[in-house]
């Protein structure tokens, strides 16, 4: 880490079970990733609640009290980890998912092809095909679903983390979000122009990797609309999802 240093290193906490972070925003990051598992989300007032008792697991008032615990640079190292999370799950999901499609590959090309012409409607024997398919992949689904659960709240809680940062920011230091968020939608149209017609609009390359620290610090980044990882298609990975 860039932050490690022989005279000042960061301490490593005890380990008391095998596979446990041995730091202290480590653990926070996997006690909150603990809170929100069990816990149900609920769009409409932006938290997760446990059922049956509907008492209040993750919200609002947990990232800022994280926040007033350890202030912005803390509550944005545990957004920055669980950025690492978030690439470490793909990645490893896109492997997985990669695996199993390439094994069932014939049976949805044979699928595929019986859904032609899609204008019409699919006969009984394609619907037996389809179940009996289904049937060879319960362990895929299975597996799937606790990733995208897992990968989709990883990203809810950045969402959160990023709302208590930009509030933060806002109140404290208001002329700095201001020039940050002007800065971002100017890239921004700078790099429309540039995909737009990249022979006379160049790639704004050198500032973006200065700029975007202050972004992810003050909360103007956006976590949902960040690429983490690069990768080929996946197959049939539209049908797979559908299915």
């Amino acid at each position: 880490s860039q932050y490690q240093n022989d005279r000042i290193p960061i301490p490593a906490l005890p380990d008391p079970k095998p596979f446990s972070p041995y730091s202290f925003l480590g653990r926070l990051v996997l006690h909150l990733l603990r809170m929100s598992k069990t816990a149900i989300f609920i769009p409409a007032l932006g938290s997760w609640y446990e059922l049956p008792s509907g008492e209040q697991a993750v919200g609002d008032r947990t990232f800022a009290a994280i926040n007033n615990a350890i202030g912005p640079q803390g509550l944005a190292a545990v957004d920055r980890i669980l950025c690492f999370s978030a690439a470490k799950e793909c990645a490893t999901t896109i492997g997985e998912m990669r695996k199993s499609v390439d094994a069932f590959t014939e049976g949805f090309e044979a699928v595929e092809a019986a859904l032609a012409p899609t204008s019409s409607l699919p006969n009984e024997a394609l619907s037996r095909t389809y179940e009996a398919m289904l049937n060879r992949l319960p362990t895929l689904f299975e597996v799937m679903g606790r990733r995208f659960h897992t990968i989709g709240r990883t990203q809810l809680l950045r969402r959160y983390i990023g709302g208590e940062l930009r509030a933060h920011c806002k109140q404290h230091a208001h002329t700095l979000y201001n020039a940050l968020r002007v800065t971002n939608d100017s890239l921004v149209d700078d790099l429309l122009r540039h995909y737009a017609n990249p022979a006379d609009n160049p790639m704004p390359l050198r500032i973006v990797p200065e700029v975007v620290p202050f972004m992810d610090l003050a909360g103007v980044a956006d976590p949902q609309t960040k690429v983490y990882v690069a990768s080929k298609p996946v197959g049939p990975l539209a049908f797979l999802l559908g299915a």
